[in-house]
């Protein structure tokens, strides 16, 4: 290590800073803007206690001046920091090796208390620094500048793949080189991994939702390249450790242009009172900063501002609480993939969730100037089974002018004011007891059938009579019947009465639905219990039974396998 030319003692200090943090994710450094109080890293312990580091970038014998230094820290440190810190070890990390009269100035110096002190010294950092050559490479070798280059082909290298491969060569080709030069990156950058990707279609149209966030969500930057006019590339940057992004922060500088009066301009005003996500604002990037990996190219366009999943990670379990007038809960739906934010121009917080199926997304503006802002949106139905989605419609459809919305603590406190329905955006909706009713005789259907039910796209009229019908059967009910006629196979003559008397008979019909193109089959019958019938006119292979005076029929459910046909006088 080149501890004797003349370095920045800032250089020093971030360097002992990543060695140390990159081994111990649970530290930080502290930055001396509002003091340090004697302490320059901590790396905290899951019993709640602090190692702390003070580091000086002293490479030869201590001078008077450097001695009073290290001694004024640790002063500092026993009445600022000791007094309010668990501490269980303080080390002066300098990169020299001690002389033994130097040794017992720092014991007679930092002796007497109740935890262990160290000094560091020159072959202890040499010692860590060779169990991490690309961290001494990238400070004082060649390695940003590696970096640099490897970054560049990362992201412009697609393009320049040999003609002549075919379609599938070339995707194999970009591919092979992409994931080599991911492999190399990480090799070379001390603070970031990599995880790149391509892409077949146009970058114009991705929909820019949270989906690549999610799929990493502890990625400090994921980036987007065109290579040509149907694929692109996208590079993940995952930070190593908890302070890779104050090591070597990524910062950008950008102009937000939205049109007075406009949508876009509203929504920069929410990012910034209450931190809610920016969706495609116009505007120019000026400056980039970061890394040597990082891609500056700056200019016009329009900007996506995502709040990454794991902002929400402190949050206890939430839920939709429904409230009645007198503030008595009539419901609640538990919610996931939570994303928190709060603003950086005053108090607001900004929340979005959605309940377990997917069809309920709800974002809350809260404590922010007015009474913020309730938005719900409904997802369609389509495709998803009836169990599914019940707690989310039927709490939306008892949602009424009486009652009232928060979010809170599951089982818990509230965690947000309550909302009436005037007050909620995007409150109308398809979703009232017609659909639960629905919903819940497909769920009924769903417990006689093997067969999987989903909720289809559209229930002809007749299926959905049908469909009503045979969940208040399944549910126990004897249903009234009208009938006019009930056509038989002539062979039946031989059992039916020979008068014109009126007769009692049931017939057995197989239970099935036609559900988005499927014929859905139930494990039971409906049997009709026909009663005051009379015979009608006959055919040669069919006879007829009308209602007599005291005709009726009533429905009730039934097993499959009847005794013999027979019939009553």
């Amino acid at each position: 290590m080149p501890w004797d030319s003349d370095l920045d003692g800032d250089l020093v200090e971030r360097f002992v800073a990543a060695l140390l943090l990159l081994e111990n994710p649970h530290g930080n450094r502290i930055t001396p803007a509002g003091g340090d109080r004697g302490v320059d890293i901590q790396i905290e312990h899951p019993d709640g206690g602090f190692d702390v580091y003070q580091v000086k970038r002293y490479t030869g014998p201590l001078t008077a001046a450097q001695k009073n230094a290290v001694k004024e820290s640790w002063e500092i440190f026993l009445a600022e920091t000791l007094p309010v810190r668990h501490v269980r070890s303080w080390t002066l990390v300098a990169p020299l090796n001690p002389s033994n009269q130097r040794l017992d100035w720092f014991r007679e110096l930092t002796g007497g208390q109740a935890f262990p002190t160290y000094w560091m010294g020159r072959a202890s950092l040499d010692g860590k620094a060779g169990d991490n050559p690309r961290l001494v490479e990238y400070f004082f070798g060649n390695g940003a500048v590696r970096l640099q280059e490897l970054m560049t082909q990362a992201m412009y290298a697609g393009s320049r793949i040999e003609p002549g491969l075919g379609s599938q060569g070339l995707l194999d080709g970009v591919v092979s080189r992409h994931a080599s030069l991911a492999a190399a990156l990480n090799d070379v950058d001390p603070f970031y991994t990599y995880r790149i990707e391509i892409r077949s279609g146009r970058l114009r149209d991705l929909p820019w939702n949270d989906a690549d966030s999610r799929s990493c969500p502890s990625a400090a930057l994921i980036e987007y390249k065109e290579l040509d006019e149907d694929t692109y590339v996208v590079l993940w940057t995952i930070p190593r450790a908890g302070e890779s992004a104050y090591l070597r922060p990524i910062t950008t500088s950008v102009i937000l242009k939205p049109g007075e009066g406009s949508p876009e301009l509203q929504a920069v005003r929410e990012f910034l009172e209450y931190g809610a996500p920016l969706r495609d604002v116009p505007a120019t990037v000026t400056a980039i900063e970061g890394p040597p990996s990082l891609v500056r190219d700056t200019g016009d366009g329009r900007i996506h501002i995502m709040i990454p999943p794991r902002a929400a990670e402190e949050l206890p379990d939430l839920e939709i609480r429904l409230i009645a007038p007198d503030e008595t809960p009539l419901g609640h739906l538990d919610v996931v993939d939570i994303r928190y934010a709060q603003g950086s121009a005053g108090q607001g917080r900004w929340l979005a969730a959605r309940d377990r199926s997917g069809v309920l997304e709800c974002e809350f503006l809260m404590g922010g100037p007015g009474s913020g802002q309730l938005r719900m949106t409904m997802q369609p139905l389509t495709g998803k089974t009836p169990a599914q989605v019940l707690p989310a419609v039927r709490l939306v459809s008892a949602f009424n002018s009486g009652a009232g919305i928060m979010l809170a603590v599951r089982e818990g406190q509230p965690f947000s004011h309550v909302w009436g329905l005037g007050e909620v955006d995007e409150a109308t909706t398809p979703w009232g007891s017609p659909t639960v009713k629905v919903l819940e005789a497909l769920r009924t259907v769903q417990q006689h059938t093997t067969q999987r039910v989903v909720i289809p796209a559209h229930i002809d009229t007749e299926e959905l009579k049908k469909l009503l019908l045979f969940s208040r059967l399944l549910n126990g009910e004897q249903v009234p019947m009208s009938w006019d006629r009930l056509p038989l196979p002539a062979r039946m003559q031989e059992i039916l009465p020979e008068t014109d008397q009126e007769m009692r008979l049931r017939a057995a019909l197989v239970m099935s639905l036609q559900l988005g193109g499927r014929e859905i089959t139930l494990d039971c019958a409906m049997h009709v219990f026909y009663q005051g019938a009379i015979l009608g006119e006959s055919a040669d292979d069919t006879i007829t039974l009308v209602p007599g005076p005291h005709g009726a029929a009533t429905a009730l459910i039934g097993p499959l396998v009847l005794p013999p046909a027979a019939a009553e006088g």
